[in-house]
């Protein structure tokens, strides 16, 4: 009887994380856009880089697929791969690499997650 409890309860925990990640990859899917010249901060607050964020955007596709770009001219970045949604974290994959990155805030407007280097970036729709 312990067991069959104990395993209740983790099914439950474990449909709340996927009924989570599955309302996020629902209002993830879209085209966001950054227009950068900000001095990047970290999630608490403190101070990052005295360099000025790049333009960028970054279009999730309900397919699973992604494209983004950062940055102008010759020194633009494109990436292309596939993205998905776990334990709150936007997980994206292509041939040049990938990245992990925390989501912190998404809705209709504004998708704002923390990257690779610790920065928050704020996109909007």
């Amino acid at each position: 009887m312990r067991h069959a409890l104990t395993f209740l309860l983790l099914g439950l925990l474990l449909t709340g994380c996927v009924s989570h990640d599955a309302n996020l990859s629902w209002h993830i899917s879209g085209t966001w856009s950054r227009a950068g010249g900000d001095l990047p901060v970290k999630s608490d607050g403190g101070f990052l880089s005295w360099t000025l964020t790049d333009p960028g955007s970054l279009i999730i596709s309900p397919d699973g697929s992604f494209s983004a770009s950062w940055g102008v001219g010759k020194d633009m970045a494109v990436y292309h791969g596939k993205w998905r949604v776990k334990s709150g974290m936007l997980i994206l994959t292509s041939p040049n690499g990938g990245s992990t990155s925390k989501i912190i805030l998404l809705d209709e407007h504004q998708f704002v997650y923390e990257g690779t280097s610790g920065e928050v970036v704020k996109m909007q729709r």
